[in-house]
């Protein structure tokens, strides 16, 4: 039996790593069985049978993710200097890419509890970055105090934003992720309840 074949019988992490190292560089043309996917999904919908159209988006949104071959710029050049080349391309794109990000958080756009529990667990860990940095200051002294600061900071708070402004560069890169981490979060939530309702 092949090793290969013995770790997609295993757990999840031994199944990862198996496919993270047989990578297929000549696989399926995924580009076309996307094509395919879409259409099938512009059909079901015509027909308004949203479960099955939307089980054909999700397949097409898969495709792409597979589909690590670069068509043109820095991608396509490092992409013909050899295999480890390609196969570091391949691992970016199909698990560390936004589509592979997309994947995780929403499933598609089928899991929308994901996305909310991640922003949920995001004001405790950025109210730890802020207690980090501000621990000698009114306002962060003890950890009520930072999370609160935290959802202040994430709602886009007057108050909270005025404090940033004044803090320095390093809890201004802190505060802008947060409000990008937590715009995005909502946004695909609110995107994921769309498509849960919409069947």
């Amino acid at each position: 039996m092949n090793i290969l074949q013995d770790l997609t019988k295993k757990n999840w992490w031994q199944r990862w790593l198996a496919d993270a190292l047989h990578i297929e560089i000549k696989g399926p043309d995924w580009r076309k069985v996307a094509i395919t996917y879409n259409e099938l999904a512009s059909n079901y919908s015509a027909k308004l049978d949203y479960p099955q159209a939307h089980n054909f988006d999700a397949g097409a949104m898969e495709m792409r993710r597979l589909d690590c071959f670069p068509n043109c710029g820095w991608r396509k050049w490092l992409w013909d200097k050899g295999k480890l080349f390609q196969w570091l391309l391949a691992m970016q794109h199909r698990y560390f890419s936004f589509i592979a990000f997309y994947r995780y958080l929403t499933g598609y756009g089928t899991r929308y509890l994901r996305p909310l529990l991640v922003l949920i667990a995001s004001v405790p860990l950025f109210a730890w970055f802020y207690y980090l940095i501000f621990p000698i200051t009114a306002f962060c002294s003890y950890w009520p105090q930072a999370v609160t600061f935290a959802l202040q900071v994430a709602s886009i708070n007057r108050h909270g934003l005025k404090i940033i402004s004044e803090a320095g560069l390093l809890a201004n890169a802190v505060a802008v992720g947060q409000v990008i981490a937590t715009a995005t979060l909502i946004t695909l939530f609110l995107f994921a309840v769309r498509r849960r309702f919409k069947r």
